[in-house]
């Protein structure tokens, strides 16, 4: 995956509220920074604060 294939599907997914795309954005253990909510390690976490948390 490129930063060009990256960027828009990760963009598209966040616009929806769609976890799970977001989530595969990152590897299984993959890392989300978020600046106000904080850290969040793997897929099922970053899912989880897209879909319950922002």
């Amino acid at each position: 995956m490129t930063l060009d294939t990256l960027l828009p599907g990760f963009a598209a997914a966040v616009e929806a509220g769609n976890g799970a795309a977001l989530a595969a954005c990152f590897t299984e253990d993959g890392i989300y920074h978020d600046t106000f909510y904080g850290k969040f390690e793997g897929r099922e976490a970053i899912a989880d604060v897209l879909e319950n948390r922002l």
